[in-house]
């Protein structure tokens, strides 16, 4: 599964972003990874409907 990720960190005021671009079973999917303000939320997406 090839992918791409960036991962950004803030350390004034702790936060996490992961973004994630991937191809998995030939299908366009992204995701994102959010940490802050003691919260975590996982997103994710792919160009047909997700099941």
């Amino acid at each position: 599964m090839p992918f791409t990720t960036v991962q950004v960190n803030s350390f004034d005021r702790p936060a996490r972003f992961f973004w994630l671009d991937a191809t998995m079973m030939r299908l366009p999917t992204k995701g994102l990874h959010a940490y802050e303000e003691g919260k975590a939320t996982m997103q994710s997406s792919c160009s047909v409907p997700c099941r």
